[in-house]
């Protein structure tokens, strides 16, 4: 870090991220709250000159202006005592674009071309709603983060505003710079743009984005060569190498929709916010992307068709009906109750005990001792047919006759050696 004091007002410097042409960041933690931050420290070398503060000071306006998670925050801005000035921005875990495409072999699946290119054409155009033109996209201010609601897994932020051109909503510049400064970077610069700053407007973001749609379909940009001129003049006189003989398994609406973005006639191409749209139907239209940086605290479910969808969703119900309509019928029908009727037993003599559990039998009034019972009789026996002696439509009831319940037939009666005739002991019938 060279000269640079070990803390930014109340944060602490832990190491340095990268440098650019304007400045060197750093990796540092707010002493209070612990927060991890990224700071922006402005090149000593630049810290006097007008043109580069005010762009510095630019950069912390601008993404402020817009409030939309696709553009990285800006948190606060300071001064070193005696230094240079500083932004404060969020610290991003992830890598940048460029570096993507330097692993993946120079291009990416179309599926993530298309998805990345369409969460840039969104930020951007809700930047152009507000008069801000970034006029320095490129792979290396394109940062890809996890995030775990985006179809891929990540969520592309842009970056570095530091050559934004800010306009009220009536197309009046805000913040001035040289207007005829060659600013950009040139295998990226629209041909507006090459042939100077002043005629630049918010379709130079558009071309931008073309070019760099095009690296990650074709593999290589759309114009190489060995110098920067040459470069800024094949952008403004030379048609690209067609997309189809880099990609040529390519859609042919896809193939015509990145031309367009790369026509020399900036009237030609689409809006940034007409471009959002129509990279999002291509989107659609691709299988599921395969997410880049899986997050195993979410699944990632895979996309249907409008008619698919239906299906799925009217065989669901159908289902549910026939659980519901089903528990309901096992409700309505309730089981039997098989009651089982306890055998009869004989009849023990007397003074004996019998060790096992006695049926069950229903209560019946007492009615008191009977002088002429045998003490002997057990009241388990069942005794024979009482003589037809009663009267028509009466039913005899005795204390030594078994109560059976109703439900259940009666048991059979057992065989009991017959009375003699001229027996004392014999009970008299009971009359009504």
């Amino acid at each position: 870090m060279g000269s640079l004091p070990a803390t930014l007002g109340p944060y602490r410097v832990v190491r340095q991220l990268g440098e650019g042409g304007m400045g060197v960041v750093f990796e540092a933690v707010h002493e209070n709250i612990h927060r991890r931050v990224a700071i922006k420290v402005l090149h000593a070398e630049f810290a006097r000159n007008p043109d580069v503060a005010t762009r510095f000071l630019n950069e912390a306006r601008a993404v402020n202006i817009v409030e939309h998670p696709g553009l990285v925050q800006v948190s606060d801005y300071g001064q070193v005592s005696d230094g240079p000035a500083y932004i404060v921005m969020e610290y991003l875990k992830g890598e940048t674009l460029a570096r993507r495409l330097e692993i993946s072999g120079g291009k990416l699946s179309t599926s993530d071309a298309l998805q990345i290119a369409w969460q840039i054409a969104d930020s951007l155009s809700a930047a152009h709603q507000k008069g801000i033109i970034h006029r320095d996209l490129k792979p290396q201010n394109i940062m890809l983060v996890p995030d775990s609601h985006m179809a891929i897994g990540e969520r592309a932020k842009v970056l570095d505003f530091g050559l934004a051109k800010v306009t009220d909503p009536k197309g009046h510049r805000l913040i001035k710079t040289s207007s005829n400064a060659v600013m950009g970077t040139p295998l990226y610069m629209s041909p507006e743009q090459c042939a100077g700053a002043g005629k630049v407007d918010m379709q130079t973001d558009v071309y931008s984005l073309g070019c760099m749609l095009y690296e990650m379909l074709g593999g290589r940009p759309p114009f190489i060569a060995e110098g920067a001129g040459q470069v800024l003049g094949m952008h403004m006189f030379k048609e690209p190498t067609p997309l189809e003989t880099l990609a040529p398994k390519l859609s042919s609406g896809l193939v015509e929709l990145v031309h367009r973005l790369l026509s020399k006639d900036r009237e030609a191409r689409p809006t940034m916010k007409e471009l959002a749209e129509q990279l999002e139907g291509l989107s659609a239209e691709m299988p599921a992307p395969a997410r880049s940086r899986p997050d195993r605290s979410s699944r990632e479910f895979p996309r249907r068709k409008p008619k698919q969808r239906l299906v799925v969703t009217a065989l669901v119900l159908l289902g549910a009906a026939l659980g519901v309509l089903g528990w309901h019928l096992n409700r309505s029908v309730e089981p039997r109750r098989v009651e089982t009727v306890p055998k009869p037993t004989a009849a023990l003599p007397a003074g004996s005990t019998d060790a096992r559990p006695s049926p069950p039998v229903e209560e019946v009034p007492d009615l008191g001792p009977r002088a002429d019972t045998p003490p002997a009789l057990d009241k388990r026996a069942v005794l024979p047919k009482r003589p037809a002696a009663l009267r028509p439509g009466k039913i005899a009831a005795r204390r030594d006759e078994p109560v059976v319940s109703p439900r259940a037939p009666a048991p059979a009666p057992r065989s009991m050696p017959s009375p003699s005739p001229k027996s004392s002991n014999e009970p008299p019938p009971i009359e009504d």
